[in-house]
């Protein structure tokens, strides 16, 4: 898995911005469960999930997956993003 890589996309494609993230109640979240991806102020990567936050470099295969998946369902990475994205967990 290349972290690096993962977390630099992900800071390009959030910039400066608050990405909201809604569950459609096909993944393992509570239909409705709102979440974000930003920067905080120190400039590290955050996703706001289940009502906690977790630092995206510390995120491990499943829970990468999982936001990868929630991005695409909610039109905020296009599925060539995606594809790249998941490419670089293997």
């Amino acid at each position: 898995m290349n972290k690096y890589t993962i977390v630099s996309t992900l800071e390009s494609i959030v910039k400066d911005s608050i990405i909201e993230i809604h569950s459609s109640g096909n993944y393992p979240i509570p239909e409705g469960e709102d979440g974000a991806l930003y920067k905080n102020n120190n400039g590290e990567l955050i996703w706001e999930h289940y009502g906690e936050d977790f630092k995206v470099k510390d995120l491990d295969h499943d829970e990468f997956s999982l936001l990868f998946d929630l991005l695409l369902s909610n039109k905020a990475i296009t599925f060539e993003e995606y594809s790249h994205l998941v490419g670089c967990l293997l």
